[in-house]
């Protein structure tokens, strides 16, 4: 799947074999593109990450959660570690947690079928 062949509000989940990853970001990760904004930067944000896996096993436990495509922002600021000076998110419902879902896992969806 491409960003461009995303659709706000639909339902989207992993390839099979993906592996689903949420971590919480820390307080240091986030950059305002100006001094006088960090104080604007809303805290407690998830990060989400759908990564295919290297090989199979058969003790692997894989991603079935379905994600909620919530569409995408621009915002005064970035996270450091991950999107340095990128200020376009896209935002998704994992697991019933707002989350910004990394753009490199947005291969590894598919459209949930009906």
């Amino acid at each position: 799947m491409k960003v461009s062949e995303l659709v706000e509000g639909r339902i989207y989940i992993p390839k099979k074999y993906c592996l689903l990853y949420t971590t919480p970001m820390e307080q240091h990760y986030y950059l305002a593109r100006e001094e006088s904004e960090q104080t604007n930067i809303p805290q407690g944000i998830t990060f989400a990450s759908i990564w295919a896996s290297s090989y199979k096993s058969p003790n692997a436990v894989y991603a079935t959660d379905p994600i909620l495509y919530l569409g995408h922002s621009r915002e005064n600021w970035t996270i450091d570690q991950y999107y340095y000076r990128c200020y376009k998110f896209h935002w998704c419902l994992v697991k019933g947690k707002k989350a910004i879902l990394n753009f490199h896992s947005i291969q590894n969806l598919i459209e949930a079928k009906e």
